[in-house]
């Protein structure tokens, strides 16, 4: 179990700090690139993600699962996986840099999308799954601070105006090396790397017909987050795409709830659901009730302080994203709410049903992309992001109450009226100062709940584990 809780602290503060370092290179990149650059850096970065889709359809997590099964095999999956990422990273390199030249959308950013995606080639060679399977995740942590922290860094030295835009990718690309470094010195050290091992066995190919189903989930997720800044860049120009890219990257950053949630809850699910259905019915109705009195108070301050938010943190020239982002923040809401039937899906052993919901909730977001974004722009894509969610929200609530029911409504009445409290004031005293208006509103937010009994003494001694 101390091993456990260690993992999960050591995954979660490296996810945390590179989390952090990733935001401060955002707003960094924001404000000097200014919203063209900056448009044109995300709309570069989507190819990378899409890139690393044909690199690693699944091999990482195949390589995970069999390690953690049997830790003697280890040596055998690095020798055949690394090799045959390695020559699909080749390969997809070259139909990137061929598309480039072939598209004219993705010819004007050409050589920030080639430099980008160099960063295929020691995300190939990375060993970050293999310490997954032995549960080793200190090293995943570590690596993941080293990425951002060689990311950053440069960033703040030499990026000072848009004519340095050509700097970004390749300082990724660098953070990228040092990160895959540290964890290849480090399986070295644990005598499971050796040159010698590294070879394309045609068997290995065989992995790649076992990796591809586990892998869907992963290339929905990659597809569902990139798919509406993508098509901005090709439908709107790369200009509207950074503007969505600053609402959507904040967004992002808030989400980092969402990821603590997931961690508490799934342990909690898997647990209950072997020994009692009864009391995971009961666990996850105050884990609904806790949840939506924490995220809901956020979205609504979210849209009430939009503008001053987007100007704070960015600066006079994001302001119009301030709408997009009025809408968005909303999936922040939803999504964790969401996680209780996400991880219950997954903790029950209903990964196809999940799988399922990806595929419906990214093909809803694709639809609604190419529908709404040449109407209405960013506001488009903000609209698409959140009903595309409702949707596969939706289909994983009906699957996962057919198992336990969860009650979600009756825990919205309460921190609904203390937030629409909240915004009225906040909307009132608007002149004030952000930072300001941030403390008031969440002093009569919960000053209300607490009035309303949305939350009680109960309630707190049941969180502190009196």
């Amino acid at each position: 179990m101390r091993r456990i809780t260690k993992n999960i602290l050591f995954v979660f503060s490296g996810d945390v700090f590179s989390r952090v370092l990733g935001f401060f290179a955002t707003i960094w990149l924001a404000r000097v690139l200014g919203t063209h650059g900056f448009g044109e850096v995300s709309f570069a970065f989507t190819f990378l993600g899409y890139a690393l889709l044909f690199v690693d359809p699944g091999l990482s997590s195949l390589g995970t699962r069999e390690v953690a099964k049997s830790p003697l095999l280890s040596r055998g999956y690095i020798g055949r996986i690394i090799p045959l990422r390695f020559i699909l990273a080749i390969t997809a390199f070259i139909i990137i840099t061929v598309l480039t030249f072939l598209i004219p959308a993705m010819a004007e950013v050409g050589p920030i999308i080639i430099l980008y995606c160099l960063s295929l080639f020691p995300y190939a060679l990375s060993v970050e799954w293999f310490f997954r399977g032995i549960e080793e995740m200190k090293y995943i942590g570590i690596s993941a601070v080293i990425a951002y922290s060689f990311y950053l860094l440069p960033l703040l030295v030499f990026v000072k105006s848009p004519e340095d835009i050509n700097f970004v990718p390749f300082f990724w690309f660098i953070g990228g090396v040092l990160s895959i470094s540290f964890l290849a010195l480090a399986a070295k050290r644990k005598r499971e790397l050796k040159i010698e091992n590294l070879q394309l066995e045609i068997t290995g190919w065989g992995l790649m017909r076992r990796a591809l189903p586990i892998g869907i989930g992963t290339v929905m997720t990659q597809i569902y987050f990139n798919f509406d800044i993508t098509m901005l860049g090709f439908m709107k120009g790369v200009e509207e795409a950074g503007l969505y890219t600053a609402a959507y990257k904040l967004l992002m950053f808030l989400l980092l709830i969402d990821r603590v949630f997931s961690m508490v809850v799934l342990p909690l699910i898997s647990r209950y659901y072997r020994e009692s259905k009864e009391r995971l019915e009961g666990i996850l109705s105050f884990a609904a009730k806790a949840v939506i009195a924490f995220v809901l108070p956020i979205s609504a301050a979210g849209t009430v302080l939009a503008l001053p938010i987007m100007r704070l943190i960015y600066g006079e020239g994001y302001t119009p994203a301030s709408f997009a982002f009025q809408i968005v923040i909303w999936t922040l809401t939803i999504t964790t709410i969401g996680s209780i039937y996400t991880q219950g899906l997954i903790a029950s052993g209903n990964e196809k049903k999940y799988a399922v919901a990806m595929v419906t909730g990214t093909v809803a977001n694709i639809v609604l992309n190419v529908i709404m974004i040449p109407i209405l722009g960013i506001i488009g894509a903000a609209m698409a992001t959140v009903c595309s969610e409702i949707v596969m929200i939706l289909f994983m609530r009906h699957v996962f109450n057919r198992i336990v029911k969860v009650q979600i409504l009756p825990h919205i009445i309460r921190p609904a009226f203390a937030s629409a409290v909240m915004c009225i004031s906040l909307y009132f005293l608007r002149m004030l100062n952000v930072v300001l208006l941030v403390f008031i509103g969440a002093s009569i937010y919960i000053l209300f709940l607490y009035i309303t009994g949305g939350i009680t003494r109960d309630d707190i001694g049941f969180i502190v584990g009196e």
